[in-house]
């Protein structure tokens, strides 16, 4: 996938080459890839063909300072003004001139920056404010390597890999790791917000944040009118800041309100774009978009999934969810991994080279906020009074079926008993202890939720196509996480950006419940009564391509997949309980099914990062 590898040697003891490392990121796609090299630091950097972002590298005049930029910055319009300059690399080494280590709070995006510093004997790497593309390090022997992949560090010759089953014990019970831990003990994920600084006399570094998402957890005082307004403007803002002048911009089109609010927002007059979705033939979300992208006035796209493609041998769901797994890293489990390849490589099969999509409108509705929906005054209560339980209930329980008790053996049986939910209390320490329920949500969802799920599941989509998400903004997140509740269910939010902008966009039915988003009673007897029946009944199954994915995955496939003499050597778990667990899926459980297909990315992983096969 696209990204960066930095390896730093102790001045004086050689430095070999950083072209395996480069390669392990390349290998299988084509990028354009620029190099830097001066002892003792190696950068290599891989991207899209097209350098229309303007990351890439550059060095000053003086060949003293040299600046890397792998993703992109937003608000440039207010950057060139800044610090009078036309390209981000040169704003970059302006700022840094201008304001040293302090230079990236001027900057907005999603990114990750390495400046080399020659004077100063140093090498600084920065995170963007949400980890939005994630940096791994790791210290081995005589050097420090960095790189955007965990399979970069993994081709270094010295470096040995050594399990951290803490961090299975995460993976396997929330989906995600909790915190900066990979699957490696020895290799950490760089914190959002945080710059490492390395010395290259000795390799000593220190990582500092210079901003933190829980000191801006305090409710808003501004009126709900203005807290309204001051969301719906910087919204508006940051989806027309993600357009490209150059190219075509496809907005990714769903039948639900996230899209709809993005369409309403984007004037097609002034940028060249259409509109795109991706569904079965004969699912309801075909007629919603093209009727949205009618209303908003842009040539609309339907690719047709391959249902064949979608049901085939238990190889093929293999190698999807393979690609899944290595484009993230091992950092993020789903059931859905299978289909976030496959929609993957169909972007990059019609060749959408440049995406922006909804993903993310959760934090503006935190009704609807996942695992961490508040649904009732309950979730009030129990977030205020035990936040830890509270959570732990909500992220645990779906992959945490009875038989799970005996199913561990070995170094992963106490991990897996212990250290998820104290990781969890952990981390949510860092939180004020006066923090409102609506804020402690929104750190949550941002700090665990986006950064563990949305970030890599985009990754895999990153391997192709430019992603950008209006609904990551640094402006919009700042303004609508400090927002109360009340003003963030029901889709409050969404209602007034599309009232705003495109209000007809309100009288087209929902994909989901076939309603219109605010409906009446009408609505609710004649429309949404007669769709949960029909739902009830398997009518609209081609409204869920996952289900196809689901419907591959039977039981047979997670014997052959788990029941395996290499899978039951690894002597992390009991085949027993396992044939028992395998056994109450095929009745029909859905808790094992979850469980199933967290252990199936575990065993490719091991294949994959321990085995490199």
């Amino acid at each position: 996938m696209p990204g960066i590898i930095g390896l730093i040697n102790k001045a004086g003891e050689g430095l070999p080459s950083i072209e395996p490392m480069l390669d392990a990121m390349t290998t299988q796609h084509q990028y354009k890839t620029e190099r830097f090299e001066k002892n003792p630091t190696q950068i290599g950097l891989a991207h899209l063909s097209d350098n229309k972002n303007n990351q890439g590298i550059y060095t000053s005049i003086d060949s003293n300072v040299t600046i890397i930029l792998f993703g992109e910055i937003y608000q440039f319009d207010e950057v060139e003004k800044l610090f009078n300059q036309k390209e981000a690399l040169d704003s970059i080494y302006q700022a840094y001139k201008r304001y040293g280590d302090s230079f990236v709070t001027h900057f907005e995006g999603e990114f990750t920056i390495t400046i080399i510093d020659q004077i100063r004997n140093k090498v600084m790497i920065v995170a963007d404010r949400f980890g939005r593309r994630p940096c791994y390090y790791s210290k081995v022997n005589a050097a420090i390597i960095f790189a955007s992949e965990i399979k970069a560090i993994l081709a270094y010759d010295a470096y040995s890999p050594s399990i951290n089953y803490e961090a299975v014990a995460d993976f396997l019970t929330f989906g995600y790791i909790l915190g900066e831990k990979t699957l490696l003990s020895n290799i950490e994920l760089l914190p959002p917000a945080s710059t490492l600084i390395i010395n290259t006399n000795d390799l000593t570094y220190t990582i500092s944040p210079y901003w933190q998402l829980n000191q801006h957890l305090q409710q808003s005082e501004l009126s709900d009118e203005e807290s309204t307004e001051q969301i719906v403007n910087a919204f508006a803002k940051a989806a027309n800041k993600r357009l490209s002048h150059q190219e075509t911009n496809y907005i990714s089109l769903s039948g639900g309100m996230d899209s709809r609010a993005l369409a309403a927002v984007i004037d097609p007059g002034k940028n060249p774009i259409e509109t795109v979705t991706s569904g079965l033939n004969g699912g309801y979300e075909k007629v919603i978009t093209k009727k949205i992208s009618s209303l908003i006035g842009c040539e609309h796209l339907f690719y047709e999934f391959d249902e064949q493609s979608m049901t085939n041998s238990h190889e093929d769901i293999i190698d999807l969810i393979h690609h899944s797994l290595v484009s993230n890293d091992g950092m993020r489990g789903t059931s859905s991994s299978a289909m976030t390849a496959y929609s993957a490589m169909q972007r990059k099969n019609h060749n959408l080279r440049h995406v922006i999509t909804g993903h993310g409108g959760e934090i503006a509705k935190l009704d609807k906020a996942y695992s961490f929906s508040i649904r009732s005054d309950q979730d009030l209560s129990e977030l205020s009074t035990n936040p830890t339980d509270w959570a732990f209930k909500r992220m645990a329980n779906p992959q945490r079926p009875e038989e799970v008790k005996n199913l561990f053996i070995n170094e992963l049986s106490g991990a897996y008993m212990d250290s998820p939910k104290a990781n969890l209390s952990s981390s949510l320490q860092s939180i004020p202890k006066d923090t409102k329920p609506a804020q402690t949500v929104s750190w949550l969802f941002l700090n665990e939720l986006f950064r563990k799920r949305a970030v890599y599941a985009l990754m895999t989509h990153r391997t192709y196509t430019n992603i950008r998400l209006p609904f990551y903004d640094d402006t919009f997140i700042s303004s609508v996480i400090s927002a109360p509740y009340h003003l963030r269910r029901k889709y409050n939010i969404h209602r007034e950006i599309i009232t705003r902008y495109k209000p007809e966009l309100l009288n087209i039915k929902l994909s989901d419940t076939r309603m219109r988003p605010f409906p009446n009673q009408y609505d609710y007897l004649f429309s949404g009564l007669a769709y949960n029946l029909g739902k009830r009944l398997g009518m609209y199954k081609r409204d869920h391509p996952e289900d196809f994915f689901e419907s591959a995955t039977n039981a047979d496939f997670f014997r052959k997949t788990l029941l395996n003499e290499r899978s039951l050597d690894r002597q992390l778990l009991d085949r027993t309980t396992l044939q028992m667990l395998i056994q109450n899926y095929s009745k029909g459980q859905q808790r094992a099914y979850n469980l199933l297909h967290l252990l199936t990315l575990i065993e490719l992983w091991f294949q994959e990062y321990i085995d490199h096969e």
